[in-house]
């Protein structure tokens, strides 16, 4: 294959990825077919087949995080959780290329099909990361609360766009919600008390 047939190629997958994201944004998964995904793309259903082989493939391949491609887990970890909100809200092109995919993934989550997607999504592209660079012996369990509390934040944010959250100081909710996800990564959450 020539240079230029890769780079029609890879040019052509951007397009359907591209159309993809915008029919499970504004439609949800349920309602986008890959008809209509071809048709906003601008091309026959076969090509679509051809490059992404069903639906749910093409649909875990727009609905990726993308969490370490954005470099939000990087840096020492003892300043992740407001590095991370200033990352999130000042929307850096990977992360808004996850907004509508996020939104649709979440809003299509009464599928069984779907909730195994969210959760493969999750543990690959952030759970996994954290877990990788806490201390035993709590390292798992720091890295699920950790992704609850940020799907909170993606929540609020992307799906129910809370206008409160939304018209919220941003330096004043960098610094409050990320000491909320620096508490479940590096906190002393996990101590007993030994009153009575």
């Amino acid at each position: 294959m020539t240079r230029h047939a890769v780079d029609r190629s890879a040019d052509l997958k951007a397009r359907i990825r591209d159309a993809a994201e915008d029919q499970f944004s504004s439609r949800g998964y349920a309602a986008t077919s890959i008809r209509d995904i071809a048709a906003a793309a601008g091309v026959d259903p076969s090509i679509v087949i051809r490059h992404f082989g069903s639906k749910e493939a093409l649909f875990v391949d727009t609905v990726r995080l993308r969490a370490r491609d954005a470099g939000i887990l990087s840096g020492p970890i003892s300043q992740v959780g407001e590095r991370l909100v200033r990352q999130v809200l000042a929307q850096p092109d990977d992360l808004v290329r996850s907004r509508g995919a996020f939104a649709a993934l979440l809003r299509a989550s009464d599928s069984d099909d779907v909730q195994a997607l969210l959760r493969q999504e999750l543990k690959a592209s952030i759970i996994d990361a954290v877990e990788a660079r806490l201390p035993p012996p709590d390292a798992k369990l720091r890295a699920h609360l950790f992704c609850a509390q940020l799907i909170g934040l993606f929540t609020a944010l992307w799906v129910i766009e809370d206008v409160e959250l939304t018209a919220a100081n941003r330096d004043a909710l960098a610094v409050s919600y990320g000491a909320l996800l620096q508490q479940a990564l590096t906190g002393d959450i996990f101590s007993t008390s030994a009153a009575g």
